[in-house]
């Protein structure tokens, strides 16, 4: 799958650019072939790498709101909402993180839906257009969000509904060729595989298993770029987080070449 002639380095070094003159950095090289998106509640650290686009999740606001430097919006929401209910809570933090990093990046957040209402889609549609709402309310439109949701079957018919309403959803924890296509076929904007946790899995039986089960991300990307499927996609691979500090993944999209590690 990767574009192995225009890889980017194999480590965080820096390398010479194409004329040999100047050094380039492994971040630089991979703006070369793809969109960079920042997987982080770390919205200081986004003004030293510049990513595109930015994604969040509540474990990542959590390691976050636990730094001195983050506390303070934390509270701030507490003070602004004090007889709100936890989950009410739990999702105007995100959105605070998510207006605080749209400050700072020129593209989309994604910000998480409840992972808990993944098998319910009523709940999921609710809970989304709900921070969408809170997003309104802060004067931030659909077309600087995407809401992630996870790519069970209820999670898809949300994300078909939500979609035919204008907001834009992020689909994740695709593993397989099913999901895939499902997402395209809801027209969902965006779909997220894990494409190297194949790689990733263990040498005893349930590993490889879980390796035969990524494999097929291989014809999921190939069909994605010939056109077949109507939704962009976006590579994960473990592998990048080491080169990049803020722990960011890739698209692949159908018109975007793919410099990942498959």
């Amino acid at each position: 799958m990767a574009n192995s002639g225009n890889r980017a380095p194999a480590g965080p070094q820096a390398d010479k650019g194409v004329t040999g003159t100047s050094p380039v950095t492994a971040l630089e090289r991979l703006r070369q072939f793809t969109t960079v998106v920042a997987d982080t509640g770390d919205f200081h650290g986004l003004q030293t790498f510049r990513p595109q686009d930015a994604t969040t999740n509540p474990s990542l606001i959590l390691k976050a709101v636990q730094k001195p430097e983050y506390a303070g919006l934390m509270h701030e929401v507490q003070a602004r909402y004090p007889q709100a209910p936890l989950d009410e809570l739990a999702d105007r933090l995100l959105v605070a993180f998510g207006q605080k990093i749209l400050d700072i990046i020129p593209g989309r957040v994604s910000t998480e839906v409840d992972a808990r209402l993944s098998f319910s889609t009523d709940a999921t549609v609710a809970r989304a257009e709900r921070l969408m709402d809170y997003y309104a309310q802060a004067g931030i439109g659909p077309d600087r969000v995407l809401l992630k949701i996870a790519a069970t079957w209820e999670g898809i018919e949300a994300a078909r509904r939500l979609e035919r309403a204008g907001i834009h959803c992020n689909l994740t924890l695709l593993f397989g060729f099913a999901q895939a296509v499902a997402c395209a076929d809801a027209g969902v904007t965006l779909a997220a595989g894990a494409l190297a946790l194949g790689r990733a899995a263990g040498s005893d039986e349930r590993g490889a298993a879980f390796r035969a089960l990524a494999d097929g991300w291989g014809m999921t990307v190939l069909a994605c770029r010939l056109g077949m499927l109507r939704a962009s996609w976006s590579g994960r691979g473990r592998a990048l987080r080491s080169i990049l500090p803020l722990g960011s993944s890739v698209k692949v999209g159908s018109q975007t070449k793919c410099c990942g590690t498959m």
